[in-house]
């Protein structure tokens, strides 16, 4: 019961662009998984706008899985209200296949945020799976749905990981 209260609880975050590199549509598969065991689940994807190429195809896929209550679309913000979703978060998820400096992954780890992200590219360089987050095998949405899930249902191992990504950072 505590776990499914957890987990009810829980939101998944995104902060990026809405752009081909960030691979929105692996992470939404992953949530659509999600949502067959946790209807509720919620997730907060920051950054995205209009002007994005990638934004048409995030929204078209959000209305056509009926995922429109569980995703909240939120634009651009100032830094400092985005470490609030930082902080009201259980998991921060990055689906890119590749990326120049994983800025992102670094504030949510600082926040004590259990990361999971894709071992493509080189922003998890220094991460190690299951001591500072979670890696996955770009572009497997399952395996990602699986990663978020296990943060997700186990509080201890969210804790773990998130303490000692603060360290690392």
């Amino acid at each position: 019961v505590l776990t499914t209260f957890w987990v009810i609880l829980s939101c998944i975050l995104f902060v990026g662009r809405f752009v081909p590199l960030k691979s929105l549509l692996i992470l939404l598969k992953a949530i659509l998984l999600i949502k067959k065991d946790y209807p509720n689940i919620k997730a907060y994807f920051i950054g995205g706008q209009k002007e994005d190429s990638d934004y048409d195809n995030v929204f078209n896929f959000i209305q056509q899985n009926n995922l429109t209550k569980n995703i909240i679309l939120i634009g651009p913000l100032m830094q400092s209200e985005i470490l609030s979703y930082y902080n009201k978060s259980k998991v921060f998820v990055l689906s890119s296949y590749a990326e120049a400096t994983g800025q992102v992954i670094l504030e949510a780890m600082s926040c004590e945020l259990p990361v999971v992200v894709s071992s493509a590219g080189g922003i998890v360089d220094n991460l190690i799976d299951y001591k500072h987050g979670l890696l996955f095998k770009y572009p497997n949405y399952i395996e990602l749905s699986e990663k978020i899930k296990m943060i997700l249902e186990d509080p201890q191992l969210a804790k773990k990981l998130a303490k000692n990504a603060k360290k690392m950072v």
